[in-house]
């Protein structure tokens, strides 16, 4: 047989050979596994079924690493984000960083809050630098943010605030939080003169009446996530006062004035729509009532024609202008989160409640599983706790309703 009559069987030969290769490639490509919230499929051991390819380029990172130390495991590598790989390739390999979830368990640890549930945390790390470490940042609604740098290869905790809760606790109480929530008679300020007395001391050292000061604002100071003093400020006689009280003592750290001109409120005979009538258009369009707010203020601008009125309720600061002859709403602005409802106001099932749901549904045990998240939140009106988690070389994002514990969505990748 001629060589003209056997090519057409190389051709097909060739032919079954790529499609064979482009099969080979869509099965790869589908390595990622997305799940919704229907039972997910599970092995002999419980667990869903882990993808058994990653993407390319963390295979190329882990071999360069390797190539480096070749005393680092594959698998380990493996549960190292991106960013951690290409740090740990620039700088040389030189042992296996513990990983973003151990080092916000040593931060929490070393601050004393791995009873509140109520934490939540962010994870950077700085595995190229000297010395390598990674920085956590833990944030509670009330007591603000605290600031950690952990070890990356030992998990000791290099810089930042030990047994934080202390800090706000009263005198003989070691804390003023039991299962995650406030303590009876212990409020967060506990410990502190609290903003009233920090108020009145102010006013007395500057010889200004309450009732006489054209508005008096108090807050807690705070400096890398730690209370450093109160916050004083009012106005009175043509003069602003700003000052600095002392946390426990009440000293007088800083005082000082200057000339304050307060103009004329105006009222319903010069045209206006007058204060009363202006403060109710800013509390109906907050949706908020006058006995909730603090640190009230309202000045009115003439030339611009408005009442300017800030104020703050239940953590978030409100500044509006408001018409001053018609008493339309010409800016509102909102800065901060208001608090969660309390849990007895909207059925919570609990933080711990919640990931137990996502534990079972996963299939796995909490005994096997760093949390790196479980954070209650609000969408379009339902609570739902967001968690995150790692069990070996698998992380799962779980959404849960707050009220019944139902899992709303389930996804895991590896």
């Amino acid at each position: 047989m001629s060589s003209e009559k056997k090519q057409p069987r190389w051709l097909l030969l060739g032919a079954f050979l790529l499609l064979a290769a482009v099969c080979l490639t869509v099965g790869f490509l589908g390595g990622r596994h997305t799940q919704s919230p229907a039972a997910p499929a599970v092995t002999d051991a419980g667990t869903p079924p882990v993808p058994a390819a990653s993407s390319q380029e963390t295979s190329r990172l882990i071999q360069d690493i390797q190539t480096l130390n070749d005393t680092l495991p594959a698998e380990n590598l493996m549960s190292l984000s991106r960013k951690e790989l290409e740090q740990l390739r620039d700088s040389g390999a030189p042992g296996m960083p513990i990983g973003a979830s151990a080092a916000a368990l040593a931060a929490e640890t070393y601050a004393g809050t791995m009873a509140l549930d109520s934490i939540t945390w962010d994870v950077e790390p700085e595995l190229d630098e000297f010395p390598a470490h990674y920085e956590v940042e833990l944030h509670h609604l009330e007591m603000g943010d605290f600031d950690y740098t952990v070890d990356a290869y030992t998990g000791e905790v290099l810089t930042g605030t030990a047994d934080i809760l202390t800090l706000f606790a009263p005198s003989g109480v070691s804390s003023p939080y039991v299962d995650g929530e406030p303590a009876a008679g212990a409020p967060v300020s506990g410990g502190f003169i609290g903003e009233k007395q920090a108020q009145a001391i102010a006013l007395d050292h500057a010889g200004v009446k309450e009732s006489a000061a054209a508005f008096c604002h108090v807050w807690l100071e705070y400096d890398n996530g730690r209370p450093v003093y109160y916050e004083v400020e009012f106005a009175a006689d043509d003069r602003k006062y700003e000052y600095e009280i002392g946390l426990t003592d009440g000293a007088v750290l800083k005082s000082e004035q200057e000339a304050y001109h307060h103009s004329q409120t105006g009222g319903p005979q010069d045209g206006l729509i007058g204060e009363t009538a202006a403060k109710a258009a800013a509390f109906t369009h907050a949706g908020i009532r006058e006995s909730d707010i603090t640190g009230f203020q309202l000045e009115l601008d003439r030339k611009d024609g408005v009442y300017e009125i800030d104020f703050h309720c239940g953590g978030v600061k409100y500044e509006y202008e408001i018409g001053a002859s018609n008493g339309a709403i010409r800016k509102a602005e909102q800065e901060g989160q208001p608090a969660p409802a309390p849990a007895v106001q909207r059925q919570d099932i609990g933080a711990e409640a919640a990931k137990q749901a996502a534990l079972d549904h996963a299939g796995v045990s909490a005994g096997n599983v760093w949390f790196e998240q479980c954070e209650l939140d609000e969408e379009d009106g339902l609570w739902l706790y967001e968690i995150e988690f790692q069990a070996g070389r698998t992380e799962y994002e779980y959404e849960i309703d707050a009220a019944t514990g139902a899992v709303l969505k389930a996804e895991w990748d590896h």
